[in-house]
């Protein structure tokens, strides 16, 4: 498996006063170890996802990141988040598919939605969590013991997938409430910003 890397530094900042936003967990300067791609596709997604936080006006989440050739590297899925107490986020990405532009897709968007699990952990409150919970109708935010579109964590990842892109990202299928009302709704209560939905169809 040829192996691509690229070295970065992460600063993560207080963005609450400036956007109204929740807090960063740090204002301290972080050098990660530099991701792992697979391919050189993986280290453009890897770009492109990093540009759409920067866009939206935040810090990319504090993360340490392996792109892998076989599902295997996240137990089966297509990709894996975890997190600890060093407030660093480890990520592996695993999507395949026979389609080699399918599985392109796959790999970007999966990427996105661990990044935003990441970024969600690192930066939103346990009080606002259990608000998004309550606002979405669920009664878990990430147990195991329900379906994955019953975790109030998936449809928190979403929905910043779809906030961080401007409402213009179709959010997984399994999840219900995805007006455009209901899902900036759950995108402020996240982040403190407002997606506009005057004129959007609903």
């Amino acid at each position: 498996m040829a192996t691509y890397t690229t070295s970065r530094i992460i600063t993560v900042a207080v963005l609450a006063i400036a956007l109204g936003a929740p807090a960063q967990a740090s204002t301290a300067t972080t050098e990660l170890p530099a991701p792992v791609f697979a391919s050189e596709q993986d280290a453009a997604a890897y770009e492109q996802v990093q540009g759409l936080f920067t866009a939206a006006g935040f810090e990319a989440p504090a993360a340490t990141i392996e792109f892998f050739d076989k599902e295997e590297g996240c137990g089966g899925a297509r990709g894996r988040a975890w997190f600890d107490n060093t407030g660093i986020a480890t990520i592996a990405i695993c999507a395949t598919h026979d389609n080699p532009e399918v599985e392109e897709a796959w790999r970007q968007r999966t990427l996105l939605h661990e990044m935003a699990h990441a970024w969600i952990d690192q930066n939103v409150s346990g009080e606002n969590v259990e608000a998004f919970t309550e606002l979405r109708g669920l009664e878990t935010w990430s147990s195991r013991d329900v379906n994955w579109e019953e975790r109030a964590t998936e449809h928190a990842a979403e929905i910043l997938m779809w906030g961080i892109q401007g409402g213009e990202y179709n959010v997984d299928f399994r999840i219900d409430g995805t007006s455009c009302t209901e899902l900036a709704a759950g995108y402020e209560l996240l982040t403190g910003l407002n997606v506009d939905c005057d004129g959007a169809a609903e």
